[in-house]
């Protein structure tokens, strides 16, 4: 016979290489009109997508097969705009992954989406779509659906879930969809391991059939309208690793069973009604991190929680917690962030909290905690915020808590604790006030030249206000009232430029008030009572905006005093006169121009960008942005508080000034964005950011009570951290809220 192949096997072989030829070069001219589509000035990676290059082996984010067809486009994170071309891209007739994830796409999905038959992944999750999302029930082979956080809104196709028995991730939240049930078609996705469906306006009650997904490691559930218990079938779930019911509606006891998912890492059931006591917990020993904080729990701790090793956080504060905290507590944990304020716990601090040397903030204020600060936390140089304030502690404070290196916030107030502030105290936010502290004020205390408040008030503090106060630039607030200060208030308090609030009341304080502290334009509360201040009264003070001034028993001037009062009293009068004219007058322009509220900040032209769903308008954090909710001044800009939603939620504005990076700076927009979707433990939760030409309005969560609050991690990132990236990221404080 011969050896050389029959003639129609040398046919079809032609053939079929002819044809997947003609494939090739479909796909690739595909590609290059993809390119001609997408490519914007602000993105480079279709720079290799050139038709002299390899397909496969050159184009940027392009996968192929052995035989040269395309089957994965990864475009992430390509700052790419306009509308998502799936009328080309599901011409790709080998594609098995779309990734368009974390990009600035807009405009409705197109129906087309339903021709990528074959796809086995599709993430365009942290987008600016708008609109309904389409049905997908042709995509019976999807194993990952990412859409999280990208403007989708009406009823979510749930029946296209019905064929998609291989899904492993489905992650839908942060969308604004309509009101709807938990899906049942959700509850015969057994193969589910990642479900988020957080923020996306779920109703009701978690079903029983939840037990169903026993392939579960990540829940979350979080931000939500749900109601009623938290199920005992949650307990059939052993595989969580991440458990997340924050802020719903949620009643009852926590269940029998929780017991039973003992490899859980992450629970958060924060900001609900849960109520009676944490036994169901004690056998989670691999806890990371808990977050109960805000429901009506009650009862103690269990002892238990002191053997927990790898807890980093834990938060209880607004509770009913009673009974004292675990005294073994962080005796073998890197903790890293405690925050048990606002309950009742009594008994002694538990002395190891800091013994593996990696806690940053300790918050244990409002309890009826006693006893010493343990000496173990002089040595404690991680710390960074330490509050024990409103509690029944006495002794000193021990030999180097003054002075710990990182420390940025010390409050001891409502205390009865003794002795003298040392010299080795560093440059931290300083809160003392009501407690026994005695001696001089040491000269260090005022080279911290970021403090913008000092409460010292109600102590037996004694010796000279020292003259290096003017230092502190920055300062607001300062209250030394009901000590022993003695000598004369020095010139140099007036170099403060920003205090608002001085009051030396009931101290032995001599010598004349300086005139100097009438240049500050800000200052309107002086009390300067119960002193033995001489001479007479400044008349640089009738410049004052003072709304308290009071300056009684001491021995000035009385004539001088009765003049400058007199002087004052016409003063106001005068200036009423004036305000009566001008409200008069603008009352007239407004009636005359109709809507115009001649708000400068309303005048301009407002760019809104958000990163989840918004219940508030432009107006609403335009109209915020005022004295009165003035919150604190940081590098970056000014920090106001906003109520929004019908005056019942809280959100804090960061107002930027002359933001040229802002506005020139292609990358701000991309940087701000990629902050807005970071769900981590010590990160608050960024809104929007609102620009014009000269001004940035970044809109964030409002943190109640200084304490950070634990965002919930994006079903979007596909690898669970370790526990030593947990241990890790959990040192990262962002916020500096108190």
């Amino acid at each position: 016979m011969s050896s050389r192949p029959p003639l129609c096997h040398f046919h079809f072989f032609f053939c079929f290489f002819s044809l997947l030829s003609r494939i090739q070069s479909n796909d690739l001219q595909i590609l290059v009109k993809l390119k001609s589509t997408l490519q914007t000035p602000n993105t480079s990676v279709f720079d290799s997508w050139e038709s002299s290059n390899s397909m496969c082996k050159n184009f940027t984010g392009i996968t192929c097969n052995s035989n040269g067809l395309v089957t994965e486009i990864e475009l992430s994170n390509q700052n790419l705009t306009g509308v998502v071309p799936l009328d080309l891209i599901c011409q790709l007739q080998s594609l098995e992954k779309l990734s368009l994830g974390f990009n600035h796409f807009n405009g409705q999905i197109m129906a087309e989406l339903q021709d990528c038959v074959k796809l086995h992944y599709l993430d365009l999750g942290n987008n600016l779509f708008r609109g309904s999302f389409p049905n997908i029930s042709s995509l019976s082979q999807l194993e990952s659906l990412y859409l999280n956080q990208s403007g989708f809104s009406g009823n979510f196709p749930w029946k296209s879930l019905q064929r998609m028995t291989s899904l492993i991730q489905l992650s839908l939240g942060d969308n604004l969809f309509e009101d709807f049930q938990f899906p049942n078609e959700v509850l015969q996705l057994t193969n589910l391991k990642c479900l988020y469906l957080s923020y996306c306006n779920i109703q009701g009650p978690i079903p029983a059939g939840i037990g169903n997904l026993k392939q579960l490691t990540i829940l979350e559930l979080s931000d939500n309208n749900m109601t009623g218990e938290i199920p005992t079938e949650i307990g059939k779930l052993v595989n969580l690793r991440k458990l997340e019911f924050f802020n719903n509606s949620f009643t009852g006891k926590l269940p029998i069973g929780l017991r039973n998912i003992t490899k859980l890492e992450l629970f958060d059931a924060l900001q609900n009604y849960l109520e009676g006591v944490l036994s169901e917990l004690r056998f989670l020993n691999k806890l990371v991190s808990l977050q109960l904080y805000e429901n009506k729990l009650s009862g103690q701790v269990p002892s238990e929680f002191g053997k927990f090793n790898r807890l980093v956080n834990l938060t209880l504060y607004r509770n009913s917690f009673t009974g004292p905290l675990p005294q073994n507590l962080g005796t073998w944990a890197k903790l890293g962030f405690i925050d048990v304020s606002e309950n009742f716990f009594n008994g002694p601090i538990p002395p190891n909290m800091c013994k593996q040397g990696t806690l940053r903030e300790l918050l244990l204020l409002q309890n009826n905690l006693t006893g010493k600060i343990p000496v173990t936390y002089a040595k404690c140089s991680t710390l960074y915020r330490f509050r024990v304030n409103n509690n029944f502690l006495s002794g000193t404070v021990p030999t180097g808590i003054w002075g710990l290196p990182n420390l940025s916030i010390i409050d001891i107030s409502l205390n009865s604790i003794e002795g003298a502030i040392t010299s080795d105290i560093k440059k931290c936010q300083l809160f003392a006030s009501n407690n026994c502290l005695s001696g001089a004020l040491p000269t260090e205390i005022f080279e911290a030249t970021s403090l913008v408040s000092i409460k010292l008030n109600d102590n037996q503090i004694s010796g000279n206000i020292p003259t290096g106060i003017g230092d502190l630039k920055r300062l607001s607030v300062l209250h030394f009232q009901n000590n022993k200060l003695s000598g004369p208030i020095p010139e140099t308090v007036s170099f403060c430029e920003y205090l608002n609030d001085i009051n030396f009341a009931n101290n032995l304080l001599s010598g004349h008030i300086p005139s100097s502290l009438g240049s500050l334009k800000t200052l309107y509360v002086l009390n300067l009572s119960y002193n033995q201040l001489s001479g007479e009264i400044p008349r640089s003070f009738a410049s004052l905006p003072l709304s308290i001034l009071d300056l009684s028993h001491n021995r000035l001037n009385d004539s001088q005093l009765s003049k400058d009062i007199m002087a004052l009293i016409i003063i106001c009068l005068a200036l009423g006169l004036l305000l009566l004219v001008a409200a008069l007058v603008f009352c007239f322009k407004l009636k005359k121009s109709g809507k115009d509220r001649d708000c400068s900040l309303k005048d301009k032209s407002w760019n809104v960008n958000s990163f989840h769903m918004l219940t508030f308008i432009v107006d609403q954090i335009l109209d915020s942005i005022k004295q009165e909710n003035l919150i604190g001044r940081g590098r970056s800009g000014t920090v106001y508080k906003a109520l929004v939603c019908n005056g019942t939620e809280l959100r804090a504005v960061n107002h930027i000034l002359n933001t040229d990076y802002a506005r020139k700076s292609k990358e701000f927009d991309s940087e701000v964005r990629t902050l807005s979707s970071i769900r981590h433990v010590n990160v608050v939760k960024l809104y929007c950011s609102i620009t014009s030409e000269d001004s940035c309005l970044l809109v964030y969560e409002y943190l109640r009570n200084g304490s950070l609050v634990i965002p919930p991690i994006d079903c979007a990132v596909q690898n669970m951290p370790t526990h030593t990236e947990w241990t890790k990221s959990a040192m990262c404080i962002v916020s500096e809220w108190y």
